[in-house]
Formats: C-alpha cells, structure tokens, sequence
C-alpha cells in the first residue's frame, strides 16, 4: 500500500482479492498505491523473465480506473490500444451511441515518463552510417528535418535500452518513421 516495487510473486486472483481489501478497508487512495505497486511489479517481473503477465495487467486495469492511478505513458499507449480493438469488435452502431454520449473535450490524464540519458554521440555516428537511408527498409528518408534539411531517421536500439539493451553503434539502427513504427507495433 505504500506504492513501493515488491519482488515477492503473486498470482493475479491472489492480487484481485488483496486490490479488493485495501479499496473496502483503507479507501481509494490506499487502493491507488497498491495499484501503483502492482505496476512497478509488473514492470520488474516481465522485464526480469521477458514475458508478459496478461492476467496480472487484466486485473489491474479493472481497479486503476476506479483510481486516479498516474501510469506511465507506455502503459497509457497500451491500455488506449486495447480500449480500441475492444471498441472495433464492437458494432458501428454501439460506437456511435457511445461517441454520442461522450463528452467532446476529453479529461486530461497524467503519465509519468523514465527517459535514458542517450549518447548524443552513438545517435550521430549511426545517422552518418546511415547516409539518409532506412537501414530496414532501404529506401531514402521520407523527408527532411526543419531545423537543418538533414534526411529524417528515427535511431533504434535493436535490444531496447529499457529491456537492458547497450547505447552502442552496434545495437543502433537508423530507421524512417513507417518502420520504425512497424518494429514496435507490428505490421
């Protein structure tokens, strides 16, 4: 309840049953450390065996909207991502109401964000390596940066820094938006 990472398991009804106690017995903003807790596990667990803790995420959505839960902007990004292929096996009718009765200015939300410290360095020798050509796709740079006309590449670590990757040349590809996108999100 005091929102720290713990490294001990628990299994995801095991978690559900705790979630429910401390919102019954300590109130929302108990309940809201305990989410943010679970979160930070999460992160650690999946990160320490490289997978992906499905039932224990499923649980906590269900109670982080009872919250006002500050997730982080990647866990934001997903959780919008299955809001909207759960909303395109809806039927366009449903959609419709929904979008009818939904408020037109949306409610701000509050993301926190870890940013790695890159090496300027390792950025520019991978674009100089580059020369203005997609190392994935090998076509030209979709277009060209505002600041200085330089062809625009996105620079992406192969093994994710934030999965432990190294910020080397070697671990770095210059890449245009489309694929860079694809990498990350699929085709």
């Amino acid at each position: 309840m005091k929102g720290q990472a713990f490294q001990r398991a628990m299994s995801a009804p095991a978690i559900d049953y705790f979630f429910s106690q401390i919102e019954s017995d300590f109130g929302l903003q108990a309940l809201e450390s305990a989410v943010c807790s679970v979160w930070k596990h999460t992160t650690y667990y999946e990160g320490l065996k490289g997978t992906n803790l499905k039932k224990l995420r499923a649980v906590v959505r269900s109670y982080e909207s009872r919250t006002d839960f500050k997730q982080d902007l990647e866990q934001y990004l997903e959780h919008l991502a299955e809001k909207v292929q759960q909303s395109l096996s809806d039927s366009a009718l449903d959609r419709k109401k929904r979008i009818a009765s939904s408020p037109l200015k949306p409610r701000s939300v509050v993301v926190t964000s870890t940013a790695f410290a890159r090496n300027p360095d390792v950025i520019a020798e991978v674009l100089v390596r580059a020369s203005g050509i997609c190392e994935r796709c090998e076509s030209a740079a979709p277009f060209t940066r505002k600041t200085d006309g330089s062809p625009y590449l996105e620079v992406h670590h192969i093994v994710r820094l934030a999965d432990g990757g190294d910020d080397t040349v070697d671990n770095a590809r210059a890449l245009c938006p489309n694929c860079h996108r694809e990498v990350h999100h699929g085709a």
